[in-house]
């Protein structure tokens, strides 16, 4: 067919599929716009539109045929009326987004809130020859996921989940139907990257991409795109409708392994609206595993009532809190059903920001015909960019470079532990992890550019999992104990205790070779096991006790199984702060804060604990005073004024951490870059008197930091090395 459009100044050829975009038409425009093209019409015949945005009014030879509303489900017209005739087809599209049809009262999905609304024929039009609908729906398939208490089968063997989540957003079509060779080329780069599955974020994709995935060996969880919709009940009741027309043509794919009915929907959709759809999903798709509402109303507030067959959370959180988090949402005496992590282990990157005030790509212009906030709450990219005159990064001594390898190492640090947390969590029978792509509104894309975590063979995405089990360590505290768990990266010099678990999808034995040493190349134990874990069940595998001083060192551990995959934890080992260390330097007050305990000098430079920056302090340890919080781990990188210095190390900061950040003023030694906003705080400053102030904790005791001064080696490492500092600025 030959296709032309008109925006209201005349029709000029194009090709369908086709976006309104795709002649730079202002963002803003709602429409309509005419479509036109021509059809022999014979019997048997159907026009199929496969998707349009949003509205279509379809005419054939002058006079209205359908008006069809809806993005992401196709519709079909007979053909057999006009049967021999020349018909004339006019399709005027008007997209959602604008006064006619607000993004809240459609089923916009997610990608309003990622860059904007797209309207136009997206998907392919096409005459089909059929003697019934060809959009008639299919049957239901066979289903290959199943469903015994916590853990999943897949095609009747033990499976975990092991996803990725895309929101549909591709910047070089600006709508989410890419033509097949593109998705062919996307479903390889997953499944290298060691994921099973693929979560259609409050989108549908072509029918076709999800046939990519299948013949990748890859499943899908498609979540229906109810995201933060009106309250309307008119506008709800269409909804309902689309929700169910999509469900119809899309049921019959048997990779499709997961159906949630919308995400985060907290107080905006009735609870029996939710129910009636998942009962409707559950009975029409024949999947065992639906659910109303990803992320759920315990994590999200709304209606407390909730519907399907498992347990979806959405854990965003700071790292050292993430194990408490997790284990606040196991199941404990409640029904033992899966419980996935519907998105998770998300890591804002820094982005390249010389590279971008250069090139100046559309969705980071402050141009809204290009760029219109529209519905977006995360916009304070675009402006940020266009105000810089040039690009600088803080320290003279760090380059982007320089920063980009810091944030991959960090990344990897994160992710890392978050995916360790996970396995040893019975109860979780797979999780997603936010997502494929860098966005305009995030940076946590693990396909493009190094990501260093996300390669082939990395051995936090296979099958087999392996994570350090802290020691528990309750401190007493005003007469009873509290939680408390050891460090799993930095130990006092002695005895050192490791203890590794193991959690395998599929159970069965497998060979491991385990190798203990430091780092001035002292072999600890080089030795080969053989591990037989059951399946889906976090165990012990073995534990070390080692006599080790005071340095650096690793624990490597090799699946002779599987290609010699490694895994490998690195920590460090620290001799006890004595009176000569802290020579010179007393504490107030004395009684009353954990610090208090060690051996401080009774004379000397003043230390103080606590909210307040003492002006006559040498250091000043936990300041909050002018302190603004901020998350330490989660949409920021640290860097250090000098780029060696291991003040930057992330395991030993993990234990000290603090979720305050001062002014960057003065001389900074530890910057917070806040990877979205770009604005700069600090976590360790030296005032030009020479006094050092942090916001640090070396007693720790946030999340599942070590809980006191006592049991925390990282903190004698840090008071040490500001003390160090302080002597050296003032000697």
């Amino acid at each position: 067919m030959n296709w032309t459009v008109d925006y209201g100044q005349g029709p000029h050829a194009v090709s369908v599929p086709h976006v309104f975009w795709d002649d730079r038409i202002d963002i803003r425009w709602e429409g309509p716009a005419t479509y036109r093209t021509s059809v022999q019409a014979r019997a048997q015949e159907w026009l199929v539109f496969e998707g349009v945005s949003y509205e279509a009014v379809v005419s054939f030879n002058g006079h209205h045929v359908l008006t069809h509303r809806g993005i992401w489900d196709a519709f079909s017209i007979d053909l057999s009326p006009w049967t021999g005739q020349s018909v004339d087809v006019e399709v005027k599209v008007t997209k959602n987004g604008g006064a006619t049809f607000p993004v809240k009262d459609v089923l916009s999905g997610f990608l309003p809130y990622v860059d904007s609304t797209f309207g136009g024929l997206y998907r392919p039009v096409r005459v089909v020859e059929s003697a019934t609908d060809p959009l008639e729906p299919e049957p239901k398939p066979k289903q290959r996921i199943g469903v015994q208490g916590t853990k999943l089968w897949l095609d009747n063997r033990p499976w975990f989940m092991r996803g990725v989540l895309t929101w549909g957003w591709y910047p070089d079509y600006r709508h989410p139907a890419p033509p097949l060779a593109f998705f062919e080329e996307e479903w390889k780069r997953v499944k290298e990257l060691g994921f099973n599955t693929v979560k259609f974020c409050l989108w549908l994709p072509p029918h076709e991409a999800i046939e990519a995935l299948k013949k990748r060996d890859l499943v899908a969880w498609v979540e229906l795109p109810l995201w933060m919709p009106t309250g309307d009940e008119q506008r709800l009741s269409e909804m309902e409708e689309e929700i169910k027309r999509i469900v119809l043509q899309y049921r019959h794919h048997d990779n499709i392994v997961c159906w949630t009915v919308g995400c985060e929907l907290s107080e905006s959709t009735p609870p029996e609206f939710r129910q009636r759809l998942t009962e409707f999903v559950l009975e029409e798709s024949g999947c065992p595993l639906v659910k109303d509402n990803s992320g759920g109303a315990e994590m999200y507030g709304g209606d407390p009532r909730e519907f399907g067959t498992f347990d979806d959370f959405h854990p965003y959180c700071d790292l050292m809190y993430y194990p408490q988090v997790l284990q606040s949402l196991a199941h404990g005496p409640r029904e033992k059903r899966p419980i996935l992590l519907g998105e998770f282990n998300d890591f804002d990157h820094v982005r390249d920001l010389d590279a971008l005030a250069r090139e100046m790509p559309y969705w980071a212009s402050n141009d809204p015909a290009l760029n219109e906030q529209g519905v977006r709450w995360q916009y304070d990219f675009p402006p940020m960019l266009e105000a810089r005159e040039g690009v600088r990064w803080p320290q003279t001594d760090w380059s982007y470079t320089g920063v980009a390898e810091m944030d991959e190492l960090k990344s990897e640090f994160i992710r890392k532990r978050v995916m360790e947390s996970v396995a040893a969590i019975e109860d979780v029978a797979g999780w997603v992890v936010t997502g494929l792509d860098d966005t305009p509104i995030s940076t946590s894309g693990v396909k493009r550019g190094p990501r260093a975590m996300w390669k082939p063979r990395h051995p936090y995405n296979r099958s087999n999992q392996f994570f350090v089990v802290p020691r528990r360590c309750p401190p007493w505290v005003r007469g009873g104990n509290r939680p408390g768990w050891s460090s799993q990266d930095n130990f006092f010099s002695g005895l050192v205790q490791l203890t590794v678990g193991v959690r395998s999808e599929a159970g069965g034995q497998a060979t491991y070779r385990r190798f203990l040493g430091s780092f001035d190349q002292e072999t600890d134990l080089d030795e080969t096991f053989t591990l037989n874990p059951p399946a889906g069940v976090p165990v012990v595998a073995f534990r070390i006790e080692q006599a080790m001083k005071a340095g650096r060192h690793g624990l490597s551990l090799f699946d002779q199984s599987d290609q010699d995959v490694e895994w490998t934890w690195f920590f460090q080992v620290f001799d006890r702060l004595t009176a000569n260390d802290l020579q010179g330097y007393r504490i107030e007050p004395r009684d009353g804060h954990p610090l208090a305990e060690l051996p401080w000098d009774t004379e000397g430079e003043l230390v103080t604990v606590g909210d307040e920056d003492h002006a006559e302090a040498a250091v000043s340890f936990g300041v909050q005073s002018a302190a603004m919080p901020a998350p330490f781990w989660r949409e920021c990188i640290q860097m250090t004024a000098d780029p060696g210095d291991e003040i930057g190390d992330w395991s030993l900061l993990h234990d000290v951490a603090s979720d305050y950040v001062l002014p960057p003023d003065d001389e900074v030694l530890l910057r917070r870059i806040d990877t979205r906003t770009y604005k700069e705080g600090s976590y360790i400053t030296r005032r030009p008197n020479g006094q050092i102030v942090t916001t640090l904790r070396p007693w720790g005791g946030l999340g599942i930091q070590p809980p006191n001064i006592q049991n925390n080696p990282a903190g004698h490492w840090l008071i040490r090395r500001l003390i160090e500092l302080h002597r050296n600025s003032t000697s």
